[in-house]
């Protein structure tokens, strides 16, 4: 899997589990990750601000009242070939408010020769007249869940059983097995 799309969906995980135990977000970036930043617009009334990790930036979006997250990923892309280098996911991270409003934060990924790191920059946009409703995906859990055990199956008969290891820990975080991807691997 990409990092991109692994660290977006991470974040979203892990932001939605603590929305709905209205408790504090848990998240631990990759290894290979310096920072995370998020740049908020002033969509409430507020000043720009810029958090500094993924909790500033979950306890920013509570002061605002959010009220569910999403992640958005694009299901048709023009050109596969481009998806394994940073910034083509074409990902975001969707933000609906109690207010009615609707932002999204798009990542930028930035490399750092010296460090040997990544800079990771979350900017937030205004979604300019959101449909009326939130966007409702169904749910293809049972076919995530057939996938990941193909790709565990295949990993396992080729001898690459570090990342049959992954998609072992995919599977449990999918039947909730687990706390989720909140933690390095």
């Amino acid at each position: 899997m990409n990092g991109e799309v692994y660290q977006i969906a991470s974040i979203v995980s892990a932001a939605k589990k603590a929305l709905k135990e209205n408790r504090d977000i848990t998240y631990s970036p990759q290894k290979y990750v310096q920072d995370v930043l998020f740049r908020f617009v002033s969509v409430h009334g507020e000043e720009h601000y810029i958090a500094k990790n993924v909790s500033e930036w979950f306890e920013q979006l509570k002061q605002r009242k959010i009220e569910d997250i999403k992640l958005l990923l694009p299901y048709e892309v023009k050109d596969r070939s481009r998806l394994g280098f940073s910034n083509q996911s074409g990902s975001m991270i969707l933000c609906f408010y109690q207010d009615g409003q609707v932002t999204f934060f798009r990542p930028y990924w930035e490399f750092s020769d010296k460090a040997r790191m990544w800079t990771i920059y979350y900017t937030e946009n205004v979604w300019e007249n959101p449909p009326a409703n939130k966007p409702n995906f169904q749910n293809n859990e049972n076919e995530l869940k057939k996938c990941l055990e193909e790709a565990r199956d295949l990993a396992e008969k080729i001898d690459c059983g570090h990342f049959a290891t992954i998609f072992a820990k995919a599977i449990e975080v999918l039947e909730k097995k687990d706390e989720g991807p909140d933690r390095g691997y």
